[in-house]
């Protein structure tokens, strides 16, 4: 339904951030969003996605399907921040995928904040392909009566003195579940790199559930995880 490219030109530095909203009307509802940042360039990105009526061609009942891929080249020492503020009816089923590779001593930070739908997909991928590259990834989820969010982080390590940070924190209540998976992976050639992760949930009800499940794959004895 939408495609959108976003060039920032080299040696810009945007003062008030790229606003994207998202008032979603029809299902399916599927956007691409491609960032090409360029040489010591700085931006902040914020997508809203609200959904207060989708109408179901067959049911009311029905759940109606949104889905969105986000792609960020960063350039050498740029610094991106995309930040997803997700508030869909909990009657969406959410499909999302984030997919960054940082250069040279860039940064990419993800910020993403799930608070509707019924069910929410969430993978957020960074590979760290040069020397000095940063990823943060911080992802914020409130949960209720039976949503469910499966949330996957991941930061590849593929050059040495890259740094990577995934936190997670939610809060879950009545019959809502998440399942919270992190991956940090350091490659051979990795050496001198730091890598952490922390996943936090807070329960409230009996009926709540939150499983986490963090990995490390390490191939490379001059690292910090």
């Amino acid at each position: 339904n939408d495609f959108l490219i976003i060039k920032i030109p080299d040696n810009l530095e945007l003062k008030k951030p790229i606003q994207i909203r998202y008032d979603i009307k029809q299902s399916p509802f599927i956007s691409n969003i491609f960032i090409l940042a360029g040489k010591n360039a700085k931006a902040q990105i914020l997508i809203n996605k609200v959904s207060s009526n989708v109408p179901s061609k067959v049911s009311s009942n029905k759940a109606s399907y949104v889905a969105d891929d986000v792609r960020i080249i960063s350039g050498p020492n740029s610094k991106i921040e995309f930040i997803t503020i997700q508030n869909l009816s909990k009657k969406t089923i959410n499909v999302q995928r984030r997919n960054a590779l940082t250069k040279k001593n860039a940064e990419v930070n993800w910020i993403d904040i799930c608070l509707g739908t019924k069910y929410t997909k969430s993978d957020v991928i960074t590979s760290l392909v040069d020397e000095g590259a940063t990823a943060k990834n911080t992802v914020l989820f409130l949960g209720s009566q039976e949503q469910q969010y499966d949330l996957y982080t991941a930061s590849l390590h593929k050059s040495p003195n890259t740094f990577s940070d995934i936190v997670t924190k939610g809060v879950l209540n009545d019959k809502s579940k998440a399942l919270s998976r992190g991956l940090v992976r350091i490659e051979k050639n990795a050496a001198g790199s730091n890598g952490y992760e922390t996943q936090d949930v807070l329960i409230l009800s009996e009926k709540a559930e939150a499983d986490a499940i963090p990995n490390l794959e390490i191939e490379n004895n001059d690292v910090k995880c």
